[in-house]
């Protein structure tokens, strides 16, 4: 009883202690605030300073923009000249040699080489950089002629001969050995980038090699609409396989297949130590753990030599 009530007492002697040092503090901030000296009488304020705050400026109306646009794009001046506007071989120094700024002549040559050319006034209309005043002069001079696929100009973007190009290149079919490749040779595939080839190189790598491309099912992530689209294109050569010599492997080192599981493997190893050697594939069957799915599945990467 006398423990407690002592501790009791600690407890209120600790908060008496607290409230003390409150009240020292309050006193404190009192002494400061009566020391303060009295406040000065504030200035008078001059009303006649004061106006009322202007309105915040109003933006400019869509359609007075637009109609400025439209009269800045029928005021420019062009230079003049007697050789045909050939549009869909100029550059950005070409065009702005006529006239045009070099943000203008970059949206011209970016708007072309995305249509692939310009075959019409129509479709040159629809490059809002163009106006009227171009048109007044140039009208009748322009040559809608596209470039041959052996004779483009260096003006063209590298993009628009890239595409051309492609169009006229005979695809060949790609095939790689899964157990051979390495991720510049996956990467050729279709669909297959750096993220892809490395984590098949990664569990290639962990699982000793590809029996049957359909183990690539096996990867967290891959999909099969993926795994169909790239499955023409891929080869496994056993050969390259590397095996496991199940009687003188430890329990750890077995588990770290994917195919192993820590229980299948000690109970492999627990066997194998109290039984003998494995002789044949045969004997793996003895082990409860092994059913008829697992043993097909490890087999073939395990060397029974001793």
């Amino acid at each position: 009883m006398k423990p407690r009530l002592i501790r009791r007492a600690m407890m209120m002697r600790h908060q008496y202690a607290g409230y003390f040092l409150l009240l020292l503090f309050a006193i404190f901030l009192m002494l400061i605030r009566w020391l303060e000296p009295a406040n000065e009488a504030p200035l008078p304020v001059e009303y006649s300073l004061l106006s009322k705050p202007s309105a915040p400026p109003k933006k400019t109306p869509p359609f007075i923009r637009e109609s400025f646009r439209k009269r800045n794009r029928q005021n420019r001046s062009f230079r003049q000249t007697n050789a045909p506007l050939k549009v869909n071989t100029m550059g950005e120094s070409d065009w702005q040699a006529i006239g045009f700024s070099q943000a203008q002549s970059a949206a011209i040559v970016h708007y072309r080489n995305a249509r692939r050319g310009f075959r019409s006034r129509s479709e040159m209309e629809k490059c809002f950089v163009l106006g009227e005043a171009f048109w007044k002069c140039f009208e009748g001079k322009i040559d809608y002629d596209l470039p041959e696929q052996n004779k483009l100009s260096k003006s063209v973007s590298g993009k628009a001969f890239a595409d051309t190009v492609k169009k006229n290149v005979k695809k060949t079919p790609v095939l790689v050995e899964l157990n051979s490749a390495d991720t510049s040779s996956l990467r050729m595939l279709r669909g297959i980038g750096p993220y892809w080839a490395y984590r098949i190189c990664n569990y290639r790598q962990k699982l000793g090699g590809f029996l049957h491309p359909r183990q690539l099912l096996e990867i967290q992530g891959m999909d099969s609409t993926l795994y169909f689209s790239i499955l023409p294109s891929l080869l496994t050569d056993s050969l390259f396989v590397d095996k496991i010599p199940i009687n003188r492997v430890s329990a750890h080192r077995l588990q770290q297949h994917p195919y192993f599981r820590k229980n299948l493997a000690v109970a492999l190893v627990n066997y194998r130590e109290r039984h003998g050697p494995y002789k044949t594939p045969e004997e793996l069957r003895r082990c409860l753990l092994v059913d008829p799915h697992i043993f097909r599945k490890i087999v073939p990467y395990l060397s029974f030599a001793d």
